[in-house]
């Protein structure tokens, strides 16, 4: 009977572990963004702010790949 899960080998062992770091990052800058968000009046700002958040849109999406 095969093993339903089998342990990642040291190269896919670190590629999983860098996606990890990376999506946790991500999270914690999100977080940061939705904190500016609430507390910025100006428009300019906000539209960075919608800027920085759709990179880390496409940050994510490369980590989950980089997972794979």
């Amino acid at each position: 009977m095969a093993p339903w899960f089998t342990m990642p080998d040291g190269a896919q062992a670190r590629r999983l572990a860098a996606s990890s770091e990376i999506a946790a990052a991500v999270t914690a800058i999100r977080c940061a963004l939705d904190l500016l968000d609430a507390s910025l009046a100006g428009g300019t700002e906000r539209r960075l702010l919608r800027t920085i958040d759709d990179e880390l849109v496409q940050i994510r999406r490369a980590a989950e790949h980089l997972g794979v």
